[in-house]
């Protein structure tokens, strides 16, 4: 199965930027600090999900139109600062130029779903971010494993045979997300 082969072989990649991300989180301490994890997330998720839109459809990932994440990252934006602006985007992302690729990238973005109601606790109890901002680390609410599971089923029938490729555009995307992290926190956020 390739998706056993995703997790394996993305391990590495995967625990060093977990291991980033998780710091950046424990120093949320108030609404600003949540705003600008947040921005660190669109500023990744925006200009990658036209590069997806190109080779994936609900016909090759099921309910794929439900699982675009800019715009619940903006939703938590705006719950903490109306009409928030000037968003820094990445532009270091990894390829996509087919189908494999585009699955690569998603099994970074989807999984990162699964840990995100974890996220969203952490956040309500020690920042008292309130549930209307958390829509984006809720993921899918109670349809989180089922939505996974479909993904999975989807990346192994996909991608049966790209075994290499796929893992590769899986690593590219942990690795561009880590930095992308750096160079976002080491640079200073600007509002409108």
């Amino acid at each position: 199965m390739v998706a056993a082969q995703l997790k394996e072989k993305t391990k590495q990649a995967h625990i060093s930027l977990e291991k980033k991300m998780v710091g950046y989180i424990k120093k949320v301490e108030s609404p600003k600090d949540y705003e600008k994890l947040l921005r660190l997330f669109y500023g990744y998720y925006t200009p990658l999900e036209p590069l997806l839109n190109k080779y994936i459809s609900n016909d090759i990932v099921p309910s794929y139109s439900d699982r675009r994440k800019s715009n619940a990252i903006l939703k938590d934006i705006n719950t903490i600062s109306a009409g928030a602006s000037n968003f820094k985007k990445c532009d270091n992302l990894p390829q996509v130029n087919d189908v494999i690729q585009a699955l690569g990238v998603l099994y970074v973005m989807e999984g990162s779903t699964m840990g995100g109601t974890i996220i969203a606790k952490m956040l309500n109890k020690q920042a008292n971010i309130q549930p209307t901002s958390l829509t984006f680390f809720n993921g899918y609410g109670e349809q989180n494993i089922p939505m996974w599971q479909s993904f999975i089923k989807a990346v192994n029938k996909r991608a049966a045979n790209d075994g290499d490729k796929i893992v590769k555009a899986a690593n590219d995307t942990f690795s561009k997300m880590e930095e992308w992290c750096d160079k976002f926190y080491e640079e200073p956020v600007t509002k409108a």
